[in-house]
């Protein structure tokens, strides 16, 4: 198995991984093979809940063998940043005009006093 992929594994669920392909092309594959973006995103719920729930999870030393630790932290981030753009709730764009509350209105009016009102 890839040192990589394993340590990778372990950050995203918190265990080793043994039936994961031992040639990963990218950090996707390796989230497709941990059940999908979706199943990592739920773990990271659950971790988040917990008291004192950490996520990612710290990687043992010895997992992290074979890979430099800038190479490493580059290939973490990559798979977080996919995991955490799931994981965020759909929004809704405006879609019509709508009046300004009182409190908007009440915003556009404060300016700074060097704006010479």
């Amino acid at each position: 198995m890839s040192p990589w992929y394993q340590a990778l594994a372990y950050a995203l669920v918190g265990e080793l991984r043994k039936e994961l392909d031992p040639e990963p092309r990218d950090t996707n594959a390796l989230l497709e093979a941990l059940g999908g973006v979706d199943a990592v995103a739920r773990h990271r719920r659950q971790q988040r809940e917990l008291a004192g729930g950490v996520w990612p999870h710290p990687v043992p030393q010895a997992l992290r063998g074979g890979v430099g630790p800038a190479q490493f932290q580059a290939l973490l981030h990559q798979a977080v940043a996919a995991v955490v753009a799931a994981d965020r709730p759909a929004t809704q764009p405006v879609t019509s005009a709508r009046p300004l509350s009182g409190d908007e209105h009440r915003l556009l009016r404060d300016v700074p006093p060097h704006h010479g009102r």
